[in-house]
Order: C-alpha cells, then sequence, then structure tokens
C-alpha cells in the first residue's frame, strides 16, 4: 500500500496492535501486512489506541518486554534501519534510509494530548549522538579491553539471572498447577461415579481441564528450552571488540556503521525541568545491549 497523505490509523484494517496480537496468541506474522509504503521513501506501520488495549493484555503474558522485539525481528531483513518511533505512543515507523521523519501521531490531534504526546528529535541530533556514542564506546574498548569484557560478563550475568529467576518461577507455578489439575479431574471422577455430578458435566469440567493441561504442559516444554538456552548463552564480546578492531577511527555515519553497532534506539518524550528541555534518549547496541563507558 503507497501513501503520500496522513493516515488515519482509526480506519486501517490491520496495525501495529494487530501484528503484535498475532505475537502474544504465537500466530504466523505476515512481514508484508499493514505496511505503508510513503511515497518519500520510508515504510511505516500505523498504530491507534488499541495499544493501550493491548498494555492490559500483555499484563499476563510471560516475557512480554520480547513481544515487540519478536515482530521487529521478522522485519530485519527487509530494511537497514528499523526506528522505533516511542515506546508507548501509537506510532510506530520504519525506515529504509538513515534520514528520519519527524512524527505527531494522528490520534493525538485528533483525541487531545492526554492519549499520547509528540516525540519529536532532530534528524541532526540522533546523528550526532550516534556518531559520539560510537567514538565514546570504541575509544574506550580499545584502551580497557580486559575492564570491558568484566563489565559486560557480569551484566550479562546479572539480566541472564533476572531472566531465568522469572522463568523458573513460572515453571514451578504451572507444574503445580498442573499437578492440582490431576486432582481436581481424580475429583470430578469420583463425584461423577457417586452420582454426584452428571456425565454430561463431567466431560465438560474435565475436557476444560484437561486442555488446560495440555496448555500448560506445551508452556512448560517452552520454559525449560528457554532455561537450557540462556544457561548456555552469553553476549558476544568478543565480536563487539572485532568491530572495534574493524572500525578504529569512525569520523561520519553510513548504513553500514549503523548496521554494524546499533540494534535500537529508544527516543522518549521530552521534559522540562529546570526550566530546560531534557529527551532522553538510548542506545542499545549489537552484542552487547546497553551500555555506556563509565566517567572517569
Amino acid at each position: 500500500m503507497e501513501s503520500g497523505d496522513a493516515v488515519e490509523p482509526d480506519t486501517v484494517d490491520y496495525t501495529l496492535a494487530s501484528a503484535l496480537s498475532q505475537v502474544i496468541n504465537e500466530e504466523d506474522v505476515d512481514t508484508g501486512k499493514g505496511i505503508i509504503s510513503h511515497w518519500e521513501g520510508y515504510d511505516f506501520i500505523p498504530g491507534n489506541v488499541d495499544l493501550s488495549g493491548l498494555e492490559m493484555t500483555l499484563v499476563s503474558v510471560t516475557f512480554r518486554e520480547s513481544i515487540l522485539k519478536q515482530y521487529v525481528d521478522t522485519l530485519r531483513s527487509r530494511y537497514d534501519y528499523i526506528i522505533i518511533d516511542c515506546i508507548l505512543c501509537p506510532s510506530t515507523f520504519h525506515r529504509k534510509e538513515l534520514k528520519m521523519t519527524h512524527v505527531r501521531p494522528v490520534t493525538v490531534s485528533k483525541k487531545g494530548k492526554h492519549i499520547c504526546t509528540s516525540h519529536q528529535i532532530r534528524n541532526s541530533v540522533i546523528e550526532e549522538l550516534l556518531l559520539s556514542g560510537i567514538r565514546e564506546i570504541t575509544g574506550y574498548v580499545r584502551e580497557n579491553e580486559a575492564e570491558f569484557v568484566e563489565m559486560i560478563t557480569k551484566k550479562s550475568k546479572a539480566e541472564t539471572d533476572r531472566g531465568l529467576r522469572e522463568a523458573k518461577r513460572e515453571l514451578d507455578q504451572s507444574q503445580t498447577r498442573i499437578r492440582k489439575l490431576d486432582d481436581i479431574i481424580q475429583k470430578l471422577y469420583e463425584d461423577n461415579v457417586d452420582g454426584k455430578i452428571s456425565d454430561d458435566r463431567f466431560m465438560k469440567l474435565s475436557e476444560s481441564y484437561e486442555n488446560e493441561q495440555a496448555e500448560l504442559k506445551d508452556r512448560i516444554a517452552e520454559l525449560q528450552g528457554f532455561i537450557s538456552n540462556e544457561q548456555e548463552s552469553a553476549i558476544n564480546t568478543d565480536r563487539f571488540i572485532r568491530l572495534v578492531k574493524k572500525y578504529t577511527d569512525v569520523q561520519e555515519l553510513n548504513a553500514e556503521i549503523i548496521r554494524e553497532f546499533v540494534e535500537k534506539i529508544y527516543i522518549y518524550k521530552a521534559e522540562r525541568i529546570g526550566g530546560k528541555k531534557v529527551q532522553k534518549i538510548k542506545i542499545v547496541w549489537n552484542c552487547i545491549g546497553d551500555f555506556m563507558p563509565p566517567v572517569k
């Protein structure tokens, strides 16, 4: 689909919320569906207020922080650069080039700023921060390689331990629930034999509990696989160090450098602190995640 004008999100059948819902429900995502090509040379998928409802759904979803990443991963082979304009607002779009476009969600102007705010930032500011960040981190790694490896290893272990704790907690809960369901089904059978519940009621209830058990068993298998993989995996510091040695003196950005160093960039809402406008930006690096060299 092509567009040269503003898109009204409420009139679009398939939005970002639709794609994320498919990921949550473990359905196959059609990577081309819902993506609109703008005549200026970038693609985007619109969002709308359905994202607000999706937040409530995510409360009960395990590893909910990875849902957006899973969707973005389906698009990586199609684009050199993917921008998440705003973490919690209904506006996400994807660029084929380094150039960025300021975005003000249509929903804001139509329904008020209390729903969402514009996270605008100049292209030049992003480019300056990226270049400065790459130069700073590569310089630090070259001069402090051993210290860098130690810091990243500790950081990786802390993050892995946190993920493992959450997975193991859910695993224990799921296994406990399965044992409880066995007891419930056994009690239903005894009540049916004693004539306390009808055959029809017994069949309906036992089927429901058995379906829940089957879903829990599938989830347990997923959790056990996740735990096994997490225990074996580690952040690839060696690959990042090779990147640092490959790009010894980065003077300007290009698409290749960005692809090699940057996984994603978060742009937060601007705030006024002490009378000055302050806007937080977080760069997540390939191989090592969110990392800032220590200030000495």
